[in-house]
């Protein structure tokens, strides 16, 4: 996978991805997790630079969720700039959190994240964060997931689990809209999702397709160019 001379920076499009992944919600918000597996195409200004894969395996009331994530750029097909995977499992039962296990390797460095609900904590809903050994603490409700749950895009925080913090965000429903992707026209629900960025706001559009999961998401990098993600 090619990138151009403005190769977006493989941290920030995971960040995003993951970001959108685990976003704060109430249980009353909670939706039911999908069946399946789901991919989607990485591009950076219409380049392919990698893919991102969600699998969703149910076993009676235990769900697990395994994602991978793979970007890579390289200049005149033969330098490496960028070399970056994420690779984490979920495990769910009856529709809520248990766990979350997970490892990037960007460029060579590496992060593991795990991170599991506190019941004992001052709210009841507190996470543990343990981030390459080091352990936090973040009072936040149950996690769910943006890519397959809307409703959840009306709160106004998300969590990072590659910082280990949360975001302040705001999110504009869009209404319907028609798009097309691969030349098959889909009928979907747009959301402008918009954080700051070095105190500028950053806008990320989002289409869900009828099933309730995301078939596009759109946002600019810091260099400019415009990272698209497409679901098969």
């Amino acid at each position: 996978m090619v990138g151009g001379k403005n190769p977006v920076r493989a941290s920030k499009v995971l960040f995003f991805f993951l970001a959108f992944v685990f976003l704060a919600a109430r249980s009353a918000d909670a939706c039911s997790l999908p069946q399946g597996k789901f991919s989607y195409d990485i591009l950076n200004d219409n380049t392919p630079i990698g893919g991102a894969w969600i699998d969703f395996e149910r076993e009676g009331t235990r769900t697990k969720v395994s994602t991978l994530i793979k970007v890579k750029v390289t200049l005149l097909y033969l330098i490496p700039l960028l070399n970056y995977r994420h690779q984490s499992e979920e495990i769910w039962e009856t529709d809520v959190f248990q766990s979350f296990d997970g490892k990037t390797v960007d460029n060579r460095r590496e992060v593991a994240i795990r991170i599991k609900p506190n019941s004992h904590g001052p709210n009841g809903q507190s996470l543990k964060v343990n981030r390459n050994g080091s352990l936090s603490e973040i009072e936040t409700p149950l996690f769910s997931q943006v890519i397959w749950c809307k409703e959840t895009l009306r709160h106004a925080q998300l969590f990072s689990p590659l910082k280990g913090r949360m975001k302040a965000i705001r999110t504009e429903d869009m209404g319907q809209a028609a798009i097309t992707i691969r030349g098959q026209t889909h009928q979907a629900k747009a959301f402008a999702l918009i954080q700051m960025r070095k105190g500028k706001p950053v806008r990320t559009d989002l289409w869900y397709g009828e099933d309730g999961v995301i078939l596009k998401a759109r946002f600019p990098s810091k260099r400019g160019t415009i990272v698209t993600f497409l679901r098969h």
